[in-house]
């Protein structure tokens, strides 16, 4: 599982670029075990403006959708995150806190 962290100021997340390494899913699996066509990706973010009431994360890998893949704060330590599974492959994405873009 690969794990993508954030913790920064107002300018958040500018357009990052996310490389899944093709790599995990090229090497030949062991005996009995199913080669898999995507990973799990973990994303996490902590907001220094406080808790936000609605935080997305949208990018290529969801056609930029700003309300599909909600990130949640479960255990309500102010760190939210979402796992996404995506093809390795580059993505671009942003996240989307209370309706406005971060940059």
């Amino acid at each position: 599982m690969k794990n993508v962290r954030f913790f920064s100021g107002r300018a958040a997340c500018a357009a990052l670029t996310l490389v899944i390494c093709a790599f995990m899913l090229a090497a030949a699996p062991a005996a009995g075990v199913e080669k898999r066509e995507t990973v799990p990706v973990t994303f996490t973010f902590k907001s220094p403006l406080g808790a936000p009431g609605a935080l997305y994360l949208a990018g290529t890998f969801n056609d930029w959708n700003s309300s599909k893949d909600a990130m949640k704060d479960a255990d309500g330590d102010g760190v939210y995150e979402i796992a996404v599974d995506l093809k390795p492959a580059s993505y671009e994405y942003k996240l989307v806190q209370d309706g406005e873009w971060l940059e």
